[in-house]
């Protein structure tokens, strides 16, 4: 599943630094996250197309007609009534793009959990996601889980 954002060029270089900080390693170039400057007129439907989207993440006041993305069958994020908590400030501090990342298992977490759970048991393989945010706090003086 890839994501795409759409982001108006000002704000492009702040959005990918905050991908950095929240996103899974790698996100850019396996082409997991697609972060589309709005500076040109670009056919935003015809990039999902051609980019094998399948989510889109419309920030708060950018407008891509989300009316016909959802037409087209692509899951657009957030819901009407839930768009103004996703302002492209909240975007780029990292708190709601982490907390829309975890949902998708995008987020450097879920990439680490994924990855533990192809070392697991088959049973403890569900346990894994509960138990790996205690073991993750020690590493909370570091100031950045990603050090791991």
């Amino acid at each position: 599943m890839s994501l795409a954002i759409p982001i108006p060029p000002e704000h492009l270089k702040d959005l990918r630094t905050a991908l950095d900080r929240v996103a899974r390693s790698r996100w850019e170039e396996d082409g997991v996250i697609h972060v589309v400057s709005l500076e040109q007129n670009i056919d935003f439907l015809q990039y999902c197309r051609d980019n094998d989207i399948r989510c889109i993440l419309v920030p708060y006041r950018v407008h891509c007609n989300e009316d016909a993305l959802r037409k087209a069958a692509y899951t657009v994020y957030p819901e009407r009534s839930e768009r103004p908590d996703y302002t492209i400030s909240k975007l780029i501090d990292g708190s709601k793009l982490q907390e829309f990342l975890r949902k998708l298992g995008l987020d450097w977490r879920g990439a680490l959990v994924n990855q533990l759970k192809l070392y697991s048991h088959p049973n403890e393989g569900q346990r894994i996601d509960e138990r790996i945010d205690p073991w993750l706090k020690q590493f909370d003086r570091l100031g950045c889980d990603r050090a791991i």
